[in-house]
């Protein structure tokens, strides 16, 4: 069976280019020998370090990106962003200044990049990036437009692609300055029969029309003079798309660090955002090339682990008439670099997408094996060794039941246990891949980071608080490990495990119990006991008590309570016990109050907003933490920020019901 090629049409050029109303100076013609490069086809496109950190460690998992040459680049990158352009102490204008430190001299630097045009490759210089102070003022697009245009005729570049991040994006007269001088520089080189390129990377909750640091100003600024857009789908956590409301486990709301539901996120994300709907700012889907990260030291989170879900979401893509220009990925170096067990990453995306993105029909080509990642547990953690694993062959398809592994891994002993992976398609190639698996003592309960009571996620650029997969945390006197990417407290729910309960020497926390109904009725008395809290190896020297988050002034194990109209709903009680040698420990209970009928009492819901979809005219319907809209009867409470088109009642974690409204 031969897997069909990626659809390589040619996107047609479509330029409305006005005239530059200030002069451009003449310049020296390009030292690098080459016209300006376009790509034939579908891009797979990646970024290129300009500099190197020999240091290593500089990955989110703590590997180490590689340095490299623009001449060692894999040839199926067909699209290469050099990182970056900024603007260099007190120069406003941005400029680049190539890093000389790892080998390549100027002048090898025009070379390579010669070469690569002479291959039909693009070389394209990146403005921005994450950490770039550009602040460009009303005046500056005659200076801009020049440093672009001196850049080019130095080194070679084919265009420039604009990765502002954060509040770059709309500091000072950035917008104005960038798309002005853009189109300036486009029809200087289209005076030449030259396209310069335009592209764009942004972060894709940038996309949305209201977002605080849209791009709406770029994206329809330089309508009819961009080439393409690669938005990043990576590093936003649990940001997400609304997608397919009909049911099923990736039903409506799809976050974009759901591994579940990747498949679902990138042909939904695609969707809507090539059809211009659910908020976002309409990009062609002919100039959509996706973004997503080379591996997990190269983006906090977005990895695409089994390469299965992207295909299969751009196969239903074009069969709907809406396929895509390309990939793109952050970065060659990491997919070039190596993990924190200093085990390369050996260009498995560019080895595992280049084919699909260009296509090598008449030529079987080895299978991939995806998910498999050198890991350290702690003793006792269960193990399944094809947990995760999936193999995947262009002609064959799916072969992950084909997959052979070679060795075993006994959690009950400490050791290094080696594992080998192998997978044959059914013309004989097989591919191998090596995992080793580390099996220590659980740390010392001193020696794990405790809890630390996160603050409030905030998904526009603050902080989101998490851990990643594996990692330990100590809550309440125990040690758990994280079974996946969790923001939730530890022992809450599903997402973490208990590896160890802390029992050993030394003095050990208590155990607070509270026992008591989970429902009462208004002026009905009701008594909480807290009398069967117990410590194994000393006493319990204290009791407190809180109400709704509120401490009271009890200090008994007895709570008795009656309560009035005005605590009808949940009522939240905690009890923390504390032993004679300082350790406490807090547990929680939780009492509905309701009517002397037995129904929670309803409120009058006349005042509250009602709830509304998402409304990109006026830009109503999008609520924030702590929101209270009704909805169907019943008033809800918002349970995140930038929440749209979710609706009440139909996600509970996404909407909180409080009462029933009055009738």
């Amino acid at each position: 069976m031969k897997h069909k090629k990626f659809n390589k049409s040619l996107i047609a050029l479509s330029l409305t280019l006005g005239t530059s109303c200030f002069s451009i100076p003449a310049f020296a013609s390009n030292q690098a020998g080459q016209e300006i490069v376009n790509p034939v086809g579908n891009i797979l496109e990646g970024y290129w370090h300009n500099w190197c950190n020999i240091n290593g460690g500089d990955g989110y998992q703590n590997g180490s990106s590689a340095c490299i040459q623009l001449q060692e680049i894999n040839p199926d990158y067909n699209v290469v962003m050099v990182s970056f352009m900024k603007a260099s102490g007190e120069e406003r204008i941005p400029t680049f200044i190539l890093d000389t430190s790892f080998g390549m001299t100027e002048q090898d630097f025009i070379d390579q990049i010669s070469t690569l045009n002479a291959q039909g490759r693009s070389v394209l210089l990146s403005l921005g990036g994450a950490d770039s102070h550009i602040e460009l003022q009303r005046g500056d697009e005659e200076a801009f437009a020049n440093e672009i245009i001196r850049l080019v005729e130095r080194y070679g570049f084919d265009g420039l692609d604009i990765d502002l991040e954060q509040n770059a994006i709309k500091a000072a007269d950035n917008e104005y300055v960038i798309t002005e001088a853009l189109k300036t520089v486009k029809q200087y080189y289209q005076d030449q029969g030259k396209n310069f390129i335009i592209a764009m990377a942004p972060e894709f909750p940038n996309l949305r029309l209201i977002a605080t640091n849209t791009y709406k100003e770029y994206i329809q600024g330089l309508d009819g003079y961009y080439d393409w857009i690669s938005p990043q789908f990576y590093n936003q956590a649990g940001d997400g798309i609304s997608g397919d409301y009909s049911g099923g486990e990736c039903n409506g709301w799809i976050p974009q660090n759901s591994d579940n539901c990747k498949s679902e996120f990138i042909y939904w994300s695609t969707y809507n955002i090539s059809k211009g709907i659910d908020g976002f700012i309409e990009i062609p889907n002919d100039k959509l090339v996706y973004g997503i990260p080379a591996n997990k030291d190269a983006a906090n989170n977005g990895q695409v682990l089994n390469p299965q879900d992207l295909f299969d979401a751009f196969d239903k893509l074009e069969r709907e008439g809406l396929p895509l220009r390309g990939i793109m990925t952050w970065s060659i170096n990491w997919d070039m670099g190596k993990d924190s067990n200093n085990i390369g990453y050996d260009s498995q995306f560019v080895n595992t997408y280049g084919p699909f993105i260009h296509g090598d029909e008449g030529n079987n080509t080895a299978p991939i094996i995806s998910g498999i990642e050198h890991i350290e547990i702690s003793v006792g953690t269960l193990f399944d060794a094809k947990n995760g694993v999936t193999a995947y062959d262009r002609e064959d398809g799916d072969l992950t039941n084909k997959i052979q592994i070679d060795g075993s891994v006994d959690t009950s002993v400490v050791g290094i246990y080696p594992l080998h992976y192998s997978v044959t398609d059914q013309e004989g190639l097989q591919t191998s891949q090596p995992r080793i698996v580390t099996v220590s003592e659980v740390p010392e309960c001193g020696e794990v980071n405790e809890y630390p009571n996160w603050p409030r996620k905030d998904w526009e650029g603050g902080d989101f608080n998490h851990v990643e997969k594996n990692d330990l945390m100590s809550y309440q006197g125990s040690v758990y490990e994280a079974q996946w990417y969790t923001s939730s407290v530890p022992s809450s729910d599903s997402s973490w495990i208990l590896v160890d309960s802390c029992q050993g020497g030394g003095n050990q926390a208590p155990t607070a119990i509270i026992d008591g109904p989970n429902s009462a009725n208004i002026t009905d008395p009701i008594t909480l006991d807290g009398q069967g809290s117990s410590d194994e190896d000393g006493s319990i020297v204290s009791y407190q008590w809180t109400w709704n988050d509120m401490p009271m002034t009890l200090t008994q194990p007895i709570l008795n309570m009656t309560f009035s109209e005005e605590n009808k709903g949940e009522n939240v009680f905690t009890l923390t016990v504390t032993d004679n040698e300082g350790k406490d420990n807090t547990v929680s209970h939780t009492v509905t109050v309701t009517s002397d009928d037995g129904g929670t009492v309803p409120e009058d819901c006349g005042d509250m907003p009602a709830y509304q979809s998402y409304n990109p005219a006026t830009g109503n319907g999008i609520y924030m933490n702590k929101a209270l809209v009704s909805h169907q009867g019943n008033k809800y409470e918002s349970q995140a920020d930038n929440l749209y088109n979710v609706e009440p009642g139909t996600a509970e974690h996404w909407w909180k019901r409080l009462v029933a409204c009055q009738s």
